[in-house]
């Protein structure tokens, strides 16, 4: 009905009065089905009405549902996929509350750190961004908005939450607050938060102008402009190199899984990695890392060494040594060294001294 009554009867007209048709482009989908894959009809009484939806799961779901569908062929809707795309919402929901948590003292003009100066990790995320950007405006020119929001809900969900900001926690959290780590790790969540609230601001847009004033801007985030990928925050080299110790995190998270089932640990801060390594080249790039490694892995403690008969790189896992830190929860032998505060690493009494004298 679309094709022969509204688009035929707006071009044909058009053609013969002007010589061309009356839009620049067309873009259309088929029937909406509903959960068992009937047409949704009057007739058949099985249409969930928009107003239903926005009642009971808001207007952004109704927006998500709309962009997260593949309309090249017919569209489904049913109360099981809407809960999905909440529970899919809600994780992109969350993953802004946290962006916006660890905002509240950030000030992009005073605090943000210099690219050279981040860490490399902090690199690794601003690079993923950029990439993210160039895939996301690559479908929303070519209309694939279903692509948009798979991407970034993935990129939320796979490589935000369950990587890079779960590390950075113990930066935000534990680290004095004017220190170059903490501000360092602001940088990158900033400018996350202000690309991927630009991204969805065209689906979500109650939601992301909600967040987008948690930022202190006072117009409306549909005012500004999509964001544009910046090349001089990519780095091939880099991310090659994080191939690597991305094999290693997942050949660690295996081994921890397997500690945690056989009982030696209930979660992976108790545990130490004994890294087996072959090879001076791969025992010389580990050991370069060798800081970063705990932190990769999740883990409090690691230990490198030379194993000739293992291929390329063995983990074992065994119970850390020292004391849990109470306030950053990492094992280490260093807790109670400050007798101020016995149950504590140095570090964070550290942290805590230098807040007290800047009171």
């Amino acid at each position: 009905d679309q094709h022969r009554g509204w688009f035929q009867v707006s071009l044909i007209p058009s053609v013969a009065l002007q010589d061309q048709a009356p839009f620049k482009s067309v873009l259309t989908h088929g029937f909406v089905m509903d959960g068992e894959g009937r047409p949704m009809s009057k007739s058949l009484g099985n249409v969930i009405a928009p107003e239903e939806i926005i009642k009971q799961y808001g207007a952004d779901i109704l927006r998500f549902w709309v962009a997260s569908s593949d309309y090249g062929g017919d569209v489904h809707l049913s109360p099981e996929i809407l809960k999905g795309l909440s529970d899919s919402y809600r994780k992109v929901r969350n993953t802004f509350r946290y962006l916006l948590n660890n905002l509240g003292d950030f000030d992009l003009a005073q605090n943000a750190v210099p690219y050279k100066e981040l860490f490399e990790i902090d690199r690794w995320a601003l690079h993923r961004l950029q990439e993210e950007i160039r895939e996301a405006l690559a479908a929303y020119e070519s209309y694939q908005f279903h692509r948009v929001t798979s991407r970034l809900v993935s990129f939320c969900n796979a490589e935000l939450s369950s990587f890079y900001l779960d590390v950075v926690k113990d930066r935000l959290y534990c680290d004095p607050a004017e220190s170059p780590s903490r501000r360092a790790a602001q940088t990158v969540l900033y400018r996350v938060a202000d690309a991927l609230l630009r991204l969805l601001a065209p689906v979500l847009s109650f939601t992301t102008d909600e967040c987008w004033r948690f930022m202190r801007h006072a117009d409306s985030v549909s005012l500004s402009d999509l964001p544009a990928a910046d090349d001089a925050l990519m780095d091939v080299a880099l991310m090659d190199r994080w191939k690597t110790l991305f094999a290693l995190r997942e050949s660690g998270l295996a081994e921890l899984e397997k500690a945690r089932t056989a009982g030696l640990i209930k979660a992976p801060r108790e545990a130490k990695a004994r890294l087996r390594v072959k090879g001076s080249d791969l025992e010389s790039f580990f050991k370069s890392y060798e800081k970063q490694l705990p932190m990769i892995l999740g883990i409090s403690q690691i230990e490198l060494v030379q194993d000739g008969s293992v291929n390329g790189v063995g983990v074992n896992i065994e119970k850390a040594g020292g004391a849990k830190c109470a306030r950053c929860w990492i094992y280490k032998m260093d807790v109670g060294a400050v007798k101020a505060w016995p149950d504590i690493c140095k570090r964070c009494a550290d942290a805590i001294e230098l807040e007290e004298v800047k009171r």
